[in-house]
């Protein structure tokens, strides 16, 4: 459906003060579907929502029918795109799409030290939702315990693949790094609620998101990586590769950040995606600004940083073009895009899905994306995690093993 074949209204209630656990409460009591929550890093965009006035969704056009001319400021559109659009859907993924974008007909929204329950729909309609709202918001609830936990595939299949990457980098012609993945099975003998998993969540650094199309299949995580902010006429991103886990004191954890710094092998993986990122930016921006290189600490691991930021120039590229232009990116899937793309569709043996890809929110005037990885596919009994490592030359199969069973802590210890 085109935004212009129906016409929308937008109401907007001031509304007393809420917190991220209060809106996510919020969220999970009610019945309507989709479901969509959005909290980035820093606490300033808060966004839980409900229902469809407008969905966007498939394999179509994204540019035309996301955004199109003369749609207004304040709708919000929340969802995602898959981390390689070429690849075979699989049946884990089917209401997802080829990309999956929602305008909420009830949005808590909380942005800037202003907030209000918004609804973007039909005035008829927008009354009549507002009436069936649910607003008793239930405690929080311990999750229920795995009944088995398992691998997607062995290490052998592992360390073959990336024994045949380490070949083609040899080459030192079209591949220059290539990232893999792993998937990893969490069974239940009773149904996850998506919220309790979100909730478990909270206290954790990054980006905090959750699409849920259907009652029974929600993607959602804790990313601390972004893909593009734009925002008062300025582009800001960051370049994140390279891993350490963190240390079981303060000294270990210093020496674990240190011998990251002093990495060869990771200053260069953080330098291939630092540098396709300016690349790309200096096609539709001007000053081109780039940080030193640091380190980010997370809860479980630890990575290199370094923060990027851009004026859109007169011939700036429109949000979702940004989007289709950045995704993937070096740090999730390797360079040069094509070639890694290729080579992770003959290897992995499992479809990524949104893992990997751009999730967050776009408006005429403001968007910010993250890179959904710390991510996992939420069926009603089972659980899909999944983790990826770079892999250039240098690259050994058991840390990366290892490095990618750092990354799934964040959803196998909750």
């Amino acid at each position: 459906m085109l935004l212009e074949e129906t016409e929308l209204v937008r109401i907007e209630v001031r509304i007393c003060s809420f917190d991220v656990e209060d809106a996510m409460l919020w969220l999970r009591s009610q019945h309507e579907f989709p479901k969509v929550f959005f909290l980035n890093p820093e606490r300033s965009h808060i966004a839980a929502g409900v229902g469809s006035a407008h969905l966007v969704s498939g394999e179509g056009d994204l540019q035309r029918h996301l955004l199109p001319e003369g749609t207004p400021a304040c709708f919000r559109y929340y969802g995602g795109s898959r981390f390689d659009a070429g690849a075979r859907v699989g049946k884990e993924w089917q209401e997802f799409g080829g990309h999956y974008f929602v305008l909420p007909q009830i949005e808590i929204f909380y942005s800037n030290c202003a907030n209000a329950q918004d609804a973007t729909k039909s005035l008829g309609e927008a009354i009549s939702a507002v009436k069936q709202m649910n607003v008793v918001l239930s405690e929080e609830r311990d999750l229920p315990k795995p009944s088995s936990m398992k691998d997607g595939s062995s290490y052998e299949h592992w360390k073959s693949s990336i024994e045949s990457a380490l070949e083609e980098l040899k080459k030192g012609a079209e591949l220059r790094k290539v990232v893999l993945s792993r998937n990893f099975f969490v069974e239940f003998s009773t149904e996850v609620e998506p919220m309790d998993l979100l909730l478990k969540l909270k206290y954790h650094q990054g980006y905090l998101f959750c699409l849920q199309p259907t009652p029974g299949s929600a993607f959602l995580g804790c990313s601390p990586e972004p893909l593009f902010k734009i925002s008062h006429d300025i582009i800001e991103t960051m370049a994140i590769s390279g891993t350490r886990p963190r240390g079981q004191s303060a000294e270990q954890d210093e020496e674990l950040a240190k011998e990251l710094l002093a990495s060869e092998k990771d200053k260069y993986e953080n330098g291939v995606t630092t540098k396709y990122i300016q690349e790309q930016l200096a096609n539709v921006a001007e000053d081109v600004e780039t940080s030193e290189i640091y380190v980010m600490k997370l809860r479980h691991v630890q990575h290199i940083c370094r923060k990027i930021r851009a004026k859109p120039s007169s011939k700036a590229a429109t949000p979702i073009e940004l989007l289709l232009t950045l995704n993937p990116t070096p740090a999730v899937c390797g360079e040069s895009r094509p070639v890694a793309t290729r080579f992770i569709r003959s290897v992995e043996g499992f479809d990524r899905g949104f893992f990997g890809g751009p999730v967050g929110f776009v408006s005429s005037s403001v968007c910010e994306f993250l890179v959904a990885i710390r991510s996992v596919l939420c069926k009603p009994k089972m659980l899909h995690v999944y983790a990826g490592a770079g892999i250039v030359p240098g690259s050994d199969p058991k840390s990366e093993w290892e490095e990618t069973a750092f990354k799934m802590r964040n959803i196998l210890q909750l």
